[in-house]
């Protein structure tokens, strides 16, 4: 698969799940969930995401989904103000500019 059609693929996927969210659809969330669960450990890595996302996300509600679908028990979420996504997202992308450490 070429780097477009993966670059393509992954925005498709990213504005469904949104439209899905902000419609109130959040199986949806647990299916997208369940499939990064797969992925993570078909690659060999202990499944976890870092998501930001614009809504509040009951925590029990989270941790619940993601064990469900095969994540783990524990689900850490927190609020972030601006300046501290800010620095997440700098630190993130000039990681994965760079080449992944």
């Amino acid at each position: 698969m070429k780097l477009e059609e993966v670059n393509q693929r992954t925005k498709e996927a990213v504005d469904f799940l949104v439209a899905a969210l902000e419609s109130g659809h959040s199986e949806v969330l647990t299916a997208y969930l369940g499939a990064m669960a797969r992925f993570a450990k078909a690659v060999g890595v202990k499944p976890h995401l870092h998501v930001l996302i614009d809504r509040f996300v009951e925590q029990s509600w989270l941790s619940q989904a993601w064990e469900a679908v095969g994540g783990g028990r524990i689900a850490d979420i927190r609020f972030v103000d601006l300046h501290r996504v800010s620095r997440y997202l700098a630190k993130y992308l000039t990681v994965a500019v760079s080449g992944w450490r």
